[in-house]
């Protein structure tokens, strides 16, 4: 069990106990074939997103130096270091929605298919066309219809108005 405490000075050790609570969370859910699984894959990439923006998050903090006339200079780019904050919330938030906060099968499927549908429907807005985008949206256009479809089968009658 790790406990965090969060009012530490040092913040490489929060940062380390987070990694390794995040690490623990993408250990649990391998050996799934998640190329099968949209569900499984997704939680995972999730999870693996999170942590990218995390580590970098962990790696700016430290600031970056260079030598300029001979004389060594340090900045911060708080600037990165906050689209990255950002990033890292969405992820977590998007992450929590539909895994965590779905208390059952039925719900998770319901908020990732919706959420996975969403996405498709954005790139059919996209004027762009070359020919193998057209195809791509064409295959999109038959894998909303599908989602259509099922989509109503995980709705549950609390959900339904």
């Amino acid at each position: 069990m790790h406990d965090i405490e969060l009012t530490k000075q040092d913040p490489d050790t929060t940062g380390n106990e987070l990694v390794d609570l995040i690490f623990i969370a993408g250990e649990s859910i391998k050996g799934y074939k998640t190329r099968k699984s949209k569900l499984i894959y997704y939680k995972q990439e999730f999870l693996n997103k999170y942590l990218q923006h995390f580590l970098s998050i962990l790696h700016l903090r430290k600031g970056t130096s260079f030598k300029l006339a001979n004389k060594t200079k340090y900045f911060y780019d708080m600037s990165c270091i906050n689209v990255l904050i950002r990033a890292a919330l969405e992820t977590y938030l998007l992450f929590h929605h539909i895994y965590i906060d779905g208390k059952t099968q039925e719900m998770v499927k319901f908020r990732f298919w919706s959420w996975w549908r969403e996405g498709l429907l954005t790139r059919q807005s996209f004027r762009l066309i070359t020919p193998e985008f057209k195809k791509k949206q064409d295959k999109e256009k038959r894998e909303i219809e599908k989602i259509e479809k099922i989509i109503p089968n995980y709705a549950l009658p609390s959900m339904i108005c």
